[in-house]
């Protein structure tokens, strides 16, 4: 299957800085806890998916795709749908995450 550019790369900074390989749900996982600035690891499943959920729509927010529209009582973003996500093949959809991953990853100086 083909990779976007950097994705061979942000693969291996995420290996050597966690010591092991990172499949899609867990870099999701890590964004969503980077983003609420968790960084504990006794995390329930519950509380897992919600930050994977979190890790998606971060992803997705920068192309308009979701929006926040405000924080639950315990200042958790709420995220709203503001257009419709592309059809694409499950490679595609795939290679797509990745690139937002890359876009990510980048901003926050993790990748050059």
């Amino acid at each position: 299957m083909d990779t976007p550019d950097g994705w061979e790369q942000l693969m291996s900074n995420l290996e050597k800085r966690f010591q092991k390989k990172l499949n899609l749900e867990a870099i999701l996982l890590l964004i969503g806890m980077q983003e609420m600035n968790i960084f504990n690891k006794g995390i329930k499943k519950e509380v897992k998916v919600d930050l994977m959920h979190i890790g998606l729509c971060k992803l997705l927010e920068e192309d308009g795709f979701y929006e926040i529209i405000g924080y639950d009582e315990e200042n958790w973003p709420i995220y709203e749908l503001k257009k419709p996500l592309p059809d694409l093949s499950l490679a595609s959809q795939i290679y797509f995450i990745q690139s937002k991953m890359i876009e990510y990853f980048k901003k926050i100086e993790f990748l050059p």
